[in-house]
């Protein structure tokens, strides 16, 4: 009798346990931040051929403004001026995609 009722409650505690982990994946809309801000960069590069690019990139786990798990990347120009933002993903056909977010009017700056 024992055994019959702690199993469900067992094989409950594991589901909760496994599913309350939080924020803690390296992987947010199919790919990695690395993945997500490579390519973006890649991206900015090819847009702007003549310009070089040695200011960092940064990334944050976020929704499209559609509602798709996407990375924010920004690629960051001296100061505040010029910064490139762009929403990165991979959809259930693994195709990755790149959205521009002019502006960077998504981008929360501190």
């Amino acid at each position: 009798m024992t055994l019959k009722l702690s199993l469900p409650w067992a094989l409950l505690l594991l589901v909760l346990v496994t599913e309350c982990g939080g924020d803690e994946s390296p992987f947010h809309g199919g790919m990695s931040k690395d993945e997500a801000t490579s390519t973006v960069h890649a991206r900015v590069e090819r847009a702007h051929p003549l310009d070089t690019f040695p200011y960092e990139d940064e990334g944050a786990k976020t929704k499209t403004p559609r509602g798709v798990d996407a990375w924010l990347v920004k690629v960051d120009y001296e100061s505040f001026s010029g910064d490139v933002c762009a929403y990165a993903w991979r959809d259930k056909r693994r195709k990755m995609h790149v959205q521009w977010d002019g502006g960077c009017l998504h981008w929360k700056y501190d």
